[in-house]
């Protein structure tokens, strides 16, 4: 049985990754299980934010969901 760490999670990224690009960090959360989208929902459990975040960063905090900077992420992906 594959390790799915993220099933269940939703994540919105904003900004730009220094250590991954978009596509890496994407494959990355699917790669456990979780999904990637677009725009922040109720449904959104995490707004990954890299250097110059965008709109989604706001969003997320109205929404309630949980901001990770890039460390924080990193620091996931290796759990």
């Amino acid at each position: 049985m594959t390790d799915m760490p993220f099933d269940g999670l939703e994540f919105v990224f904003s900004g730009q990754l220094e250590h991954l690009s978009r596509a890496e960090a994407q494959e990355a959360v699917r790669s456990r299980g979780g999904a990637v989208v677009g725009r922040v929902g109720t449904s959104t459990t995490y707004v990954v934010v890299g250097a110059t975040p965008g709109k989604r960063r706001l969003h997320g905090k109205l929404l309630g969901a949980e901001e990770l900077d890039e460390k924080q992420f990193m620091d996931m992906l290796r759990y």
